[in-house]
């Protein structure tokens, strides 16, 4: 018996129902791919706690020295070595240049304004530094170095991968410092579900300017929805 071949029709109807098929199920599979970004900023953040708690539980770095002195608003200059010979680490670049010390860097951090820069070993650029404007200490990290776009989620930015935090200097309290790393820390156990961050990130408003890298632009966040 002959076999029949498809027809040229019949393969076009055949392609165009996976078409349709594809394109039906492309949001589905999308959310189903975790969030690269949204991974790194919870693991950066795990990263900073566990550092910060390890520092203020050393004594001979951070130790109770009354109202004046007070987590890490401690800034004297600690009394054992490496840390007692060079004056950066104390006043406000103490604790960037110990938290850096405790991070794999690709070369020693280089001062910026009121902070230090410095680069880990995973290709992420890192800002740290004293924000008078926010009496805080402002963490930034860009997550793939030099690559574009360098900016904070904003009207102007909605991918960004800049993401920042802000610590208490006296409580040593560590906090999102822009819309979208609150949203993610706000939902840290799914990282597939990026529409919910994104619309948590659009609702959120700041009502305190940012002291951020000079190559981060559009800090102003989304209005509220």
């Amino acid at each position: 018996m002959k076999r029949r071949g498809f027809t040229l029709a019949e393969v076009l109807i055949t392609l165009a129902i996976i078409g349709v098929v594809a394109a039906a199920m492309a949001p589905t599979i999308g959310n189903l791919i975790p969030d690269k970004n949204k991974a790194q900023v919870i693991k950066i953040y795990k990263t900073i706690a566990d550092i910060n708690e390890s520092l203020l539980n050393n004594p001979s770095l951070y130790y109770s020295g009354g109202s004046n002195c007070q987590g890490f608003a401690c800034f004297q200059q600690p009394l054992d070595s490496p840390y007692n010979i060079d004056s950066k680490y104390s006043g406000n670049t103490k604790y960037p240049y110990l938290l850096a010390s405790h991070l794999q860097t690709t070369k020693d951090p280089v001062a910026s304004g009121t902070g230090i820069k410095f680069t880990t070993v995973d290709g992420i650029d890192w800002y740290v530094g004293y924000s008078s404007s926010l009496n805080k200490i402002q963490i930034e990290v860009d997550l793939n170095g030099d690559e574009e776009p360098n900016k904070v989620y904003s009207t102007k930015c909605d991918k960004p991968d800049t993401f920042m935090f802000t610590l208490n200097p006296p409580d040593g309290k560590l906090q999102p410092g822009d819309a979208l790393t609150d949203a993610y820390l706000k939902n840290p156990v799914k990282l597939n579900d990026k529409k919910k961050d994104y619309k948590t990130a659009e609702s959120i408003t700041w009502d305190y300017p940012l002291n951020n890298l000079e190559a981060v632009e559009g800090l102003e966040a989304k209005p509220a929805m």
